[in-house]
């Protein structure tokens, strides 16, 4: 017989079978039999059979209830019926079940979603960054304790919750920086995930990319690939205004 292609904790007899239906429908990538026979079993497409999953699965197992918050101090998910009293002066947001993360007012990586595929909006890698910095527009849209904790020397910050408030001082300087570098390539850095080994997420980078390319046709546009995270831990030797003993939450977690 064939070398096993299963790598999963089954019994020998079932990896047997998944092997031999596996290469009788001629698939190498078990990832992809399985979900296919799921999609025979339930009837429905893959995209349908993980919402039902992500939304069937996400209960508390206290309540039996689904997630509506999540306290991003403790990073615990809450139910309705959940105590909010422990959390009344901690962090609390609404609970994207999709992504599991917090929002305030809307999900960003569900707003991606929705607009990837109509803008394109390239990703670059800090490596790249660190060749380009110099000759570009470096716009920070990170928090302002974020930013705080160092960010990269000559960028712009204009904080994420301004760039769509259009009576923002934020929005106005940004409009200024438009008219007078509107042919120059620009670079949005969001946060990044930290908690990650290798570093990811960039939805506000993204968004403000794409904000600035369809509402005011900046052509030359990019991403930080991984966030601001990604970029101080291979640089942190060029950040400005570190904190002041010379750490942050990104050296903290990343060394």
């Amino acid at each position: 017989m064939s070398s096993k292609r299963t790598s999963i904790a089954i019994d020998a007899d079932t990896k047997d079978v998944l092997d031999w239906s596996m290469k009788r429908e001629k698939t190498k990538n078990f990832s992809k039999h399985t979900q296919k026979l799921l999609e025979k079993f339930h009837g429905e497409e893959w995209p349908q059979l993980l919402k039902h999953a992500r939304v069937d699965l996400l209960i508390c197992e206290k309540h039996g209830e689904l997630y509506t918050l999540i306290c991003k101090d403790c990073e615990v998910a809450l139910c309705p019926r959940c105590m909010i009293e422990p959390h009344q002066d901690h962090q609390l947001q609404f609970f994207c079940r999709k992504h599991q993360i917090g929002y305030q007012t809307t999900c960003m990586l569900c707003e991606v979603d929705r607009w990837e595929g109509i803008v394109d909006i390239p990703m670059i890698t800090a490596d790249e960054l660190r060749k380009e910095m110099e000759n570009c527009i470096c716009i920070d849209v990170r928090g302002d304790s974020e930013w705080k904790e160092g960010h990269l020397p000559g960028s712009y910050h204009v904080k994420w919750v301004d760039i769509r408030l259009r009576n923002s001082d934020g929005y106005k300087n940004l409009m200024n920086l438009v008219k007078e570098h509107r042919n120059k390539r620009w670079i949005f850095i969001s946060q990044g995930n930290i908690k990650e080994a290798k570093p990811t997420g960039s939805a506000r980078g993204w968004l403000s990319a794409a904000d600035l390319k369809t509402m005011h046709r900046l052509e030359n546009v990019a991403c930080l690939d991984g966030g601001w995270v990604n970029f101080h831990s291979k640089y942190k030797e060029i950040v400005e205004d570190h904190r002041s003993n010379g750490s942050c939450q990104i050296c903290e977690f990343h060394g």
